[in-house]
């Protein structure tokens, strides 16, 4: 009996140390392959938080639309500053072209002007044109015919423009008021002088002025050939400037800076001062001769 139970025993303990063991391997092995599976599933899939947030058909729909708005304004924009890139050298070349014209036409001899109303002018020499029309000098005398009165074939070799004309009469307008003022105010003085007794006084202040005003005549046709020099010079900077083709006709790249413009704001200062000095030493030479 006590060699079959000291037999038992260790058969025994070895078969449960087997079996602890064999569950644990099975464990271990278990949980291995659970670990792989959610490793795979989650290289797969992503998680729930991880996704990126999906957007429903409407707005997706509405996505489109706003981007496409915003490329449909952007496409306009373009298209604005374009057209408003065109438009301004368009302008340019037309103005350069006007100013050439009517610089060339000073001088000019016609035999035989007739205009639109009937006026029939005999050898005419042209000596000015401004943006109102030409200022001729025919058999009969002077005169400042408008550019509606002109031959349509006139009016466009001056490429006349209304509204030019518009602001140069709104301008010329404005000198004659301030002119008109000017004698008044005069007007004016001479009555007060002429009630003191002081009329010699006055002539004197007359001779004065007419004097003054005579100086400043002469200096402004020196700065006016000057400025008319300096804008030509300006002018002819374009002949510098390459040129290429674009929608059918050649146009002017970028080239030199111009002082054209400058130049040219000042020459029409200085033309406007002239014209209005001329007037009033006119006048006041008419007075002086008056009290002689």
């Amino acid at each position: 009996m006590r060699f079959y139970t000291t037999a038992q025993n260790p058969f025994a303990s070895k078969s449960s140390i087997f079996g602890v063991a064999k569950k644990g391997l099975i464990l271990v092995v278990v949980s291995l392959f659970f670990a792989t599976a959610c490793n795979e599933k989650s290289k797969q899939k992503p998680s729930r938080l991880e996704a990126p947030p999906s957007h429903s058909v409407e707005e997706q729909i509405e996505l489109e639309r706003i981007e496409k708005e915003r490329e449909e304004q952007e496409r306009k924009a373009r298209e604005k500053e374009e057209e408003r890139h065109k438009t301004e050298s368009n302008d340019e070349e037309i103005r350069l072209k006007r100013e050439e014209a009517r610089r060339q036409a000073v001088g000019q001899v016609i035999a035989k002007l007739e205009t639109l109303k009937g006026d029939v002018y005999e050898n005419v020499t042209i000596r000015e044109v401004s943006p109102i029309g030409i200022a001729i000098r025919h058999d009969a005398g002077s005169r400042r015919v408008p550019f509606e009165e002109l031959p349509l074939e006139m009016q466009q070799q001056f490429l006349f423009d209304p509204k030019e004309k518009e602001k140069a009469l709104a301008d010329e307008r404005a000198l004659q008021n301030a002119h008109l003022a000017q004698l008044q105010a005069a007007k004016v003085e001479k009555s007060e002088f002429q009630k003191t007794g002081q009329a010699e006084e006055y002539r004197l202040k007359v001779s004065k002025a007419v004097a003054t005003k005579s100086a400043r005549i002469q200096v402004l046709e020196d700065e006016i050939r000057s400025l008319e020099s300096d804008v030509e010079r300006e002018e002819n900077k374009k002949y510098n400037r390459p040129q290429y083709y674009r929608d059918g006709r050649w146009v002017y790249g970028p080239g030199g800076i111009s002082r054209a413009p400058e130049f040219r704001k000042k020459l029409e200062a200085k033309r406007q001062e002239y014209g209005v000095l001329k007037q009033q030493v006119a006048m006041l030479q008419v007075e002086l001769d008056s009290m002689r």
